[in-house]
């Protein structure tokens, strides 16, 4: 599949999680982006937005991890990951990632807007 398609796929992920009508459908689109451009640290931030919405904890903080391995001053996906992490009853891994977003915050830092 072509970038085009790809970029296509994509967006089209994004208005179906944005308009919360079928989150099935965008999850199979993230996931199919994902496969092709595993790199894509954005994908997989939307992929855990997602899972996360269908109750798939653990696939969401799995998500939220490999974006912050890919871009680690992510801010939006400590926050993601903590919030995940907290609903999964992780109390202690929400602490601590909790203060990583902190500190990033408040050095100024950004996430996915």
């Amino acid at each position: 599949m072509d970038e085009e398609h790809l970029h296509a796929s994509y967006t089209l992920g994004l208005i179906y999680h944005a308009q919360g009508s079928d989150h099935e459908r965008a999850l199979k689109l993230f996931h199919h982006v994902a496969r092709r451009d595993p790199e894509d640290h954005l994908v997989r931030y939307y992929l855990g937005r997602t899972q996360g919405k269908l109750g798939q904890a653990d696939s969401a903080m799995a998500a939220f991890r490999r974006v912050i391995e890919l871009d680690g001053a992510n801010v939006s996906a400590y926050y993601a990951l903590a919030q995940a992490q907290r609903q999964a009853g992780d109390l202690d891994g929400w602490r601590a990632t909790l203060e990583t977003f902190n500190r990033l915050s408040q050095a100024g830092l950004e996430g996915v807007s």
